[in-house]
């Protein structure tokens, strides 16, 4: 940022900021960049390797999306979850299902609680 030589002057430039953007405006001062910034196309792409020399850029080719294998992962979708959960509690309906998760849930609470207590 221009004309911040020091601390009263990032005080002077971030007072009555947005908190966001008083962050930028401190990152800013920390890392500055000297050249121009790049120029966007209309798209996130363009300024996608823009900090590839601060980001690990393993993670930019995770976040390429694959149409192939998201179609994949929906058909791999289990449609009958609720039927395995009841099979593997051994209960009949789903309301015993629920009476279940909510004694779980109570215990835990309990739990806590007289954990809480002890310390």
């Amino acid at each position: 940022m221009e004309y911040v030589r020091n601390l009263d002057d990032l005080m002077l430039q971030i007072n009555g900021t947005s908190p966001n953007e008083a962050c930028m405006k401190i990152f800013n001062v920390l890392f500055p960049y000297p050249n121009p910034l790049p120029i966007g196309k209309g798209d996130e792409h363009s300024l996608a390797g823009f900090f590839d020399g601060v980001t690990n850029k393993d993670t930019k080719s995770q976040r390429e999306c694959m149409p192939e294998q998201l179609l994949e992962n929906l058909a791999n979708k289990k449609s009958d979850i609720v039927e395995d959960a009841m099979n593997k509690n051994n209960v009949e309906t789903v309301q015993d299902l629920l009476d279940i998760r909510q004694e779980v849930l109570q215990l835990r609470s309990a739990n806590n609680a007289l954990e809480f207590a002890i310390q």
